[in-house]
């Protein structure tokens, strides 16, 4: 299978109310993102690259990124309890389900000496 490079997204040319850019991005310097970019790498790139230039868009950025990484980390750990809850209400059911699967694998393993013993037992 063949991967195939996606294309990049160019962010324009930044318009800074009549000011001239230290380093203007225009065809020449363009800034080019690729989706594969670590989220690491894109605050670095906001933090050090482009927020001077464009401040207000780098601070929404950064709002909407703090909002949805608590929403995210808020719907995880509802997650987590609700999972905690549901193994601690079968915690019963799943002991003997696992006890029942150990006495099984023993029994596969060692058919010839229970054979032996519930015998012996029975001639007891």
């Amino acid at each position: 299978m063949q991967q195939t490079i996606p294309e990049a997204a160019v962010v324009g040319t930044p318009y800074t109310y009549g000011t001239q850019c230290s380093y203007p991005l225009s065809k020449e310097h363009s800034l080019v993102l690729s989706e594969y970019l670590e989220d690491e790498a894109v605050r670095i790139l906001v933090d050090e690259v482009i927020s001077d230039t464009f401040s207000k868009q780098c601070d929404k950025w950064r709002s909407v990124t703090t909002d949805t990484r608590k929403s995210f980390q808020e719907e995880m750990r509802k997650r987590q309890r609700t999972a905690c809850q549901d193994l601690s209400s079968q915690e019963t059911s799943l002991r003997r389900a696992l006890l029942d699967a150990v006495v099984d694998d023993v029994i596969k393993l060692f058919p010839y000496v229970l054979s032996q013993l519930s015998g012996h037992s029975t001639a007891c």
